[in-house]
């Protein structure tokens, strides 16, 4: 091979592992220390996934007030939504966004979620 050749293969090559490691740490969830848990369903089709979360505090499941879902292709961040320092939970597609500040267990007070936006309406 030219030395061309294995430039342009050895750039491809970094680049989609920068693309593919930046895409696994947005999906990493910051808060798995602090007790929230995930779970991911799906129902007739993968491109409408549902996900379901909420925190384990002291052997009690404390539940999100708001089911993530029915959306087309979305995408889950944890990112600052509303300004305050914190990562939130961002579930959004190109039409609709559910967001959710959780703050973690701090001595006695429980784990809290916070509803920032939800455009999601269920019957």
């Amino acid at each position: 091979m030219n030395r061309p050749v294995k430039f342009i293969g050895l750039s491809i090559v970094v680049l989609t592992s920068v693309w593919v490691c930046r895409y696994v740490w947005i999906l990493r969830n910051p808060y798995s220390n602090d007790g929230l848990q995930m779970e991911w369903s799906y129902g007739a089709t993968s491109t409408v996934p549902n996900l379901e979360m909420w925190a384990d505090y002291r052997g009690q499941r404390i539940k999100c007030p708001v089911f993530f879902g029915q959306m087309e292709d979305p995408h889950l961040q944890f990112r600052d939504y509303d300004g305050d320092g914190r990562r939130d939970i961002v579930f959004e597609n190109d039409k609709y966004k559910q967001v959710v500040s959780f703050i973690p267990a701090h001595g006695d007070t429980p784990p809290q979620f916070k509803v920032i936006q939800n455009d999601i309406t269920w019957p």
